[in-house]
Order: C-alpha cells, then sequence, then structure tokens
C-alpha cells in the first residue's frame, strides 16, 4: 500500500515527521483481519443468496464464450482464444445486470 498521498508534517520545533510506524502497524493489523474473515467454503455457499450473481455469471460465461468462439474462428489459436474468453469472463463478468 501506498504511502505517498501522506506529505511529511511540520512539527512544533521546526522539524519535519512523516506519518510514522503505527500507520502502517494499524493497516497492517486490519489487513490481517479483513484477512482471517475470508472463507471461501461459506462465502461460496452463500453465493445463490446475492442478489445479481446469477446475472452476472451468467453475462460472464456467454460473453467469454462468445469472444472464444470468436477468436479461434478468426485463426488466433485455441490457447490464444482460451485466454481472451477468460480475460473478458473476469472483466465483463461483475457487471450487475438487473
Amino acid at each position: 500500500m501506498s504511502r505517498l498521498h501522506e506529505a511529511s508534517q511540520p512539527r512544533s520545533d521546526g522539524s519535519e515527521s512523516t506519518v510514522g510506524a503505527t500507520g502502517a502497524k494499524a493497516e497492517a493489523t486490519k489487513l490481517r483481519a479483513a484477512l482471517s474473515s475470508i472463507s471461501p467454503i461459506s462465502d461460496l455457499s452463500s453465493l445463490p443468496r446475492v442478489p445479481c450473481a446469477r446475472g452476472s455469471l451468467l453475462m460472464g460465461m456467454a460473453t467469454a464464450a462468445g469472444v472464444a468462439g470468436i477468436s479461434l474462428v478468426a485463426g488466433r489459436g485455441l490457447r490464444s482464444g482460451l485466454n481472451w474468453g477468460v480475460g473478458s469472463f473476469c472483466f465483463l463478468g461483475d457487471v450487475q445486470t438487473e
């Protein structure tokens, strides 16, 4: 995580200080807490209850099949066509449809 957005701050004695290790430790603690809250089995089992999951997954799969098919017909090769299909699924699969 970048700290470029934090400027050095002047102290009362005239010297400058940057936001130090306490901020980095707090961010690391938050990251550890977020990573420990991930449970792949329960997250995937609750996927059907997510409001737009079905539409998004179907949109992503249809787009992936279309892009891969067009790439294969265009003569780009099997591997290239499948890579483009997976890429289109990743980029367009999160589009929310209602």
